[in-house]
This record gives C-alpha cells, sequence and structure tokens, in this order.
C-alpha cells in the first residue's frame, strides 16, 4: 500500500543563524507517481505563518530527512509538530 502524505507544522524553536526571520516551519507532503513511491516533503519556511507570509522552500526526499534538518537547523523535535487542519491546508497554494 502506497503510503499517504503528512501535512505538519511547527514553530520554530531556536532561530536558524543564516535564516533567522523563520517563525514557522510547513512539511507538505507530496504524492509521486508510481505505485509504491513514497511522498516527498515540501519544507515551507513561514516569516509569518498567519499571514502566509513565505521566506522560502526547499525539497525534502523523505520525512526523516525533513524532521531532521527542522531539528538540527530550527531545534524542531518530533513531538513539537502537529497536523495541519483541512482549512490550513487549503491554503497552502500548491
Amino acid at each position: 500500500m502506497k503510503p499517504q502524505p503528512l501535512h505538519m507544522v511547527a514553530d520554530v524553536k531556536i532561530p536558524c543563524a543564516y535564516r533567522p526571520s523563520v517563525s514557522t516551519i510547513v512539511l507538505f507532503g507530496l504524492e509521486v507517481a508510481g505505485e509504491h513511491e513514497p511522498p516527498v516533503y515540501m519544507e515551507i519556511r513561514f516569516v509569518d505563518y498567519a499571514s502566509q507570509q513565505i521566506e522560502g522552500d526547499h525539497l525534502m526526499i523523505t520525512l526523516e530527512l525533513a524532521l531532521e534538518s527542522a531539528e538540527q537547523d530550527y531545534g524542531i523535535s518530533k513531538d513539537d509538530w502537529r497536523q495541519m487542519s483541512d482549512a490550513e491546508i487549503a491554503r497552502i497554494r500548491w
């Protein structure tokens, strides 16, 4: 069975030295063509999540890589993430 993509959000715990304005990270799962291909994750960096002000983004090949990167760069642990609501997901223009 093909894994379903997750859509997760977390607030930055430790400001990143080279991206100090980032306050929130979204890991937005995207389906990949192919019967058994796992999703990839777009790391979307927000300056202001409420107003959808984006600093930038980066494609992560696996969820594990995305979570490790967020912990290393922003101090976000696995327990800090929450699932996005349907309304939040709809606001992401993809």
